[in-house]
Formats: structure tokens, C-alpha cells, sequence
């Protein structure tokens, strides 16, 4: 299977620099929680839309992040290393934790560029571009209209609306993309 680490593509850091992306905030609460001792070195299962997106390893020092809305058949929870939970949600909230979920907004804004056909097909993907994260040795997945972050993860179209946009792209993906082209 073909993946990349897209903080490390070219391609991706060009768009970056160009300003092809959209800054957004978290706009709706996220419940976080401390893991529970018996989960420390189990595998936590990444769903959206009830397909699975990736797997992470609970380990001592993560947080485990849920979002509030459930899915059909499960909720949508992730693996969050404490350093980054603490640069997204604030060091004395994600210290204050117990093993109960509790509601905290983030306080971190990202950068993220919306993922077109043409930039799909430009990395050498057809239909769902694999990405590698630092949480988890399987590749996230993505397809065309999700977001990838400059934190290096996606955001799926499903959950765009979660965040809100604080400023739009300074330029077009694709008319970056075909700049690049031509």
C-alpha cells in the first residue's frame, strides 16, 4: 500500500506556503478523558461513519477524545499524546482529568487544505489517499472534499462542520496545483 507523510511532501509544504489553505477553530466541545489503567497498551479502533479510519495504542501518558454526537453504532474516539492534548486544550485542563469524560473547547486553530481530485491524482492516489501518523503504524485515510491538517491528520467531510473557518484559503488548491502543472 502506497502512503506518505504529508508534512514531508512537497507538494503539500507548497500549498502550504502558498496559502492555499483555510484556518480553522474547533467550534463544538470535545470530551476528553485520562485512560482507564486497564486500557494502557490496548488498541483503541478510529471510526467514522461506522468504517473503521485508523488504530492507535492507548498508552500512560495519552488522552483518549471523544467526539459528543454518536455514530450509528459507536462514538467517534481517538488517541491524543498529552503534549499535543496540552498545546490543543491548555496543560491545567488536561492535567485536571479523571477517567470520567468531561467537555473542553480547543483552544488551538489549524490549517488545513481541502482535498481535491486533482491533488489526489497529483500525490499518485486514485480514490483515498493513505497518510502516516504518528499514533498509529496504519495509515489514515482520506478521500476527495476531506481536509489534511497542517498538524498532519484529516479531518473527514462529515465532521468539517465541527469546525469553524476563521480565515478562507488566500488562493485555490487547484489553481496552485495547475501553476505547478504548467
Amino acid at each position: 500500500m502506497h502512503y506518505i507523510n504529508p508534512l514531508n511532501e512537497p507538494l503539500i509544504k507548497k500549498l502550504f506556503k502558498d496559502k492555499a489553505y483555510g484556518v480553522y477553530k474547533k467550534k463544538n466541545v470535545t470530551l476528553l478523558r485520562k485512560p482507564l489503567p486497564t486500557e494502557i497498551g490496548t488498541i483503541l479502533n478510529t471510526y467514522i461513519e461506522n468504517n473503521k479510519e485508523s488504530s492507535s495504542v492507548i498508552k500512560d501518558n495519552s488522552v483518549i477524545a471523544r467526539n459528543v454526537n454518536k455514530l450509528e453504532n459507536s462514538f467517534n474516539e481517538w488517541v491524543i499524546p498529552y503534549e499535543n492534548a496540552v498545546k490543543n486544550y491548555g496543560k491545567k485542563e488536561i492535567d485536571s482529568l479523571s477517567f470520567e469524560f468531561i467537555p473542553f473547547y480547543k483552544i488551538q486553530t489549524i490549517k488545513a487544505i481541502k482535498l481535491t481530485e486533482l491533488l489526489l491524482k497529483s500525490l499518485n492516489f486514485k480514490d483515498t489517499i493513505f497518510i502516516e501518523v504518528p499514533w498509529s503504524d496504519e495509515p489514515m485515510t482520506g478521500q476527495a472534499g476531506d481536509y489534511l491538517t497542517d498538524s498532519g491528520y484529516i479531518i473527514s467531510s462529515k465532521f468539517i462542520n465541527t469546525y469553524e473557518l476563521i480565515e478562507k484559503p488566500q488562493k485555490d488548491i487547484d489553481e496552485v496545483l495547475y501553476g505547478i502543472k504548467n
